[in-house]
């Protein structure tokens, strides 16, 4: 039963993010509009579980003004929003009759962490709306494609060859196997990706191999990341609203990272619409 509802959701979810993903433009904004509230929602319910007293209100209100921010303002609209939601989030425990620096701390990382990678999606995302560019698309469409590559060599991998334990203390499941499989599968998610795209980006082989290759590496560490907070705040899953998958958070933790590299190692493309 447990298999059946993860694969229906699974289904689901493929649907949903392929036809945002598809359609592009305002289709694909109002989405990562969604997935960064439920980013925000989950490692900031984390957090309280953990002990750590944040504020979720402000914490989700400033994932949700996310959204607008970029649009009218680029970078300096996430730099304004997180900065309100930090002196937020100050002001509110100071006045506590028992001030918790935990509360404080708590609410940094969550600003650092899940909103960073909101502000990527949405600045890639709402670039596309205002530019009439399919860039943004593009790049969220073959990062996800990468890391969802990666991740399943990696269970393959680990599932056929993994003997040695890699950060055991943090995840017992993950080998040294599946980390090195999540390298192939990235390479190969890379060549293939090298051959078909949207032409925004280079059809370049020599380009889209080692992008693969840091994404399979920095996807692993992304889970890891995400794995190691969950473990630290006594939690299985960062939610229970995606049947069979948990939250939101438990499937964008690699993509998210992901992200990172190819927004980096594309750099010059980039620039054109961010």
């Amino acid at each position: 039963m447990n298999l059946l509802k993860r694969c229906i959701s699974g289904a689901i979810m493929i649907v949903l993010a392929g036809g945002a993903l598809w359609l592009g433009g305002w289709f694909l904004a109002a989405v990562a509009g969604v997935v960064s509230v439920l980013m925000m929602l989950d490692v900031s319910s984390a957090l309280r579980a953990g002990g750590y007293p944040v504020s979720r209100p402000v914490l989700i209100s400033a994932a949700a003004l996310l959204f607008p921010a970029i649009w009218f303002f680029d970078l300096p609209g996430y730099l304004l929003v997180t900065g309100l939601a930090l002196l937020a989030i100050t002001l509110l425990t100071v006045l506590k009759k028992e001030p918790d620096f935990k509360g404080v701390l708590g609410g940094f990382f969550a600003l650092i962490y899940p909103l960073f990678y909101a502000f990527m999606v949405l600045s890639l995302a709402l670039a596309d709306c205002k530019n009439g560019t399919v860039l943004g698309k593009e790049i969220i469409l073959e990062t996800v494609a990468i890391a969802c590559v990666a991740d399943a060599f990696a269970y393959l991998g680990g599932s056929l060859l993994g003997k040695r334990k890699f950060c055991p203390a943090i995840s017992p499941k993950k080998t040294v196997a599946g980390f090195l499989a999540a390298l192939i599968g990235g390479g190969v998610a890379g060549v293939l990706l090298s051959f078909w795209n949207f032409g925004a980006l280079p059809h370049d082989m020599l380009l889209w191999a080692p992008v693969g290759v840091l994404c399979g590496a920095v996807g692993q560490l992304g889970d890891l990341l995400a794995s190691m907070l969950k473990r630290h705040c006594g939690i299985k899953d960062y939610g229970q609203y995606i049947p069979g998958h948990g939250g939101m958070m438990d499937r964008m933790d690699s993509i998210g990272a992901c992200l990172i590299v190819v927004v980096l190692c594309m750099h010059r493309f980039v620039q054109r619409v961010l």
